[in-house]
């Protein structure tokens, strides 16, 4: 039985949450969700799914820590917050493999680094996923946690998106770096530095990648500091929402099938660059994976991002991890 802790609350439509985690345990049979939210909500959900009680607990939590509270107050000021419950069963009980979240972001990042062990001298990191033109996944390491870090940050955040890969069934994860060139010597001082250590890391290094090749690429993973991963990653998201909308508005000007077929192909491929269908961010560096979801969540977004998490742990994400910074097995 493969267990996660799921924070119910947080998110702008909670109730979208609810139904993603329903959908999820109806979908495995090996899965167990310690579920924190309001309990007059979730029990009767349960109860009409037929969801079997050995399969879920709730861990009732009235309160919730908002974008508005001070991440670094907010779990001593709201103690039975459905985040702060989630934190504390991790804690708690050693089987938890993963947490899942959409709650305020700030307050996942802090509470994660405090409450939760950290693995060896590993910096927390953010990892996403974005899909490539040949439908097969790519990871972005760091997307945000980052914002300043130098050259041996850069070398970590390489060994960690390939450790993430390689959970997920990708074999030698091949790696680029983000810069403004796709020629050894091209960037500024930071991937400059950088370089070197990756050619010389052991890991399978293809080079420097420019952000217009990402997508056309064949790698695995894109290394870069978290204030250049945050801007790549929306920034391809918005690029794609713009063009399919584009689209969208030029199948206005056609009629009948015409019409019909070319808004087909834009809802087909709205969904290959729909963070909700996509899941969110992975927090990795710290005791398990604590996969965050964006606020506007819904049932598919809690759906995909509680799969990851199983993945994740079939694939001992965290035992992979600690090998590679020789951290002890167990929760503090």
């Amino acid at each position: 039985m493969i267990k996660i802790a799921v924070d119910l609350l947080g998110a702008d439509h909670d109730e979208k949450l609810l139904a993603g985690a329903v959908k999820a345990l109806k979908s495995r049979e090996d899965l167990f969700l310690y579920l924190c939210g309001r309990e007059e909500e979730i029990l009767p959900a349960l109860e009409e799914a037929e969801i079997p009680s050995t399969h879920f607990e709730i861990l009732n939590s009235a309160d919730v820590i908002t974008n508005h509270d001070d991440p670094m107050r907010a779990f001593r000021a709201k103690p039975e917050s459905s985040l702060a419950k989630a934190m504390g069963i991790c804690k708690t009980d050693p089987e938890v493999a993963a947490l899942v979240t959409c709650g305020a972001t700030g307050a996942v990042f802090v509470g994660s680094v405090m409450s939760l062990p950290r693995i060896g001298k590993l910096k927390p990191i953010l990892v996403c996923e974005v899909i490539r033109r040949d439908n097969k996944w790519l990871c972005i390491s760091d997307c945000g946690a980052n914002i300043d870090c130098d050259e041996n940050s850069l070398l970590d955040f390489a060994r960690v998106g390939s450790t993430f890969m390689r959970a997920q069934g990708v074999k030698d994860p091949k790696i680029g770096l983000l810069s403004n060139g796709s020629e050894d010597g091209k960037g500024n001082a930071l991937t400059r530095k950088a370089f070197p250590l990756l050619k010389e890391s052991g890991l399978n290094f293809a080079g420097n990648i420019e952000g217009i090749h990402v997508l056309n690429s064949d790698l695995d993973v894109v290394v870069c500091d978290g204030f250049s991963g945050n801007i790549l990653l929306k920034t391809l998201e918005g690029a794609a929402k713009s063009a399919l909308e584009e689209m969208t508005v030029l199948a206005e000007k056609l009629e009948g099938a015409e019409k019909e077929a070319v808004l087909t192909l834009a809802a087909e491929a709205y969904k290959k660059y729909d963070y909700n269908a996509l899941g969110g961010a992975v927090l990795l560096g710290v005791g398990l994976p604590v996969l965050k979801g964006h606020g506007s969540a819904n049932e598919e977004t809690m759906n995909t991002l509680i799969r990851m998490a199983y993945d994740l742990a079939e694939g001992g994400l965290v035992e992979k991890l600690k090998a590679e910074y020789n951290a002890p097995e167990h929760h503090s």
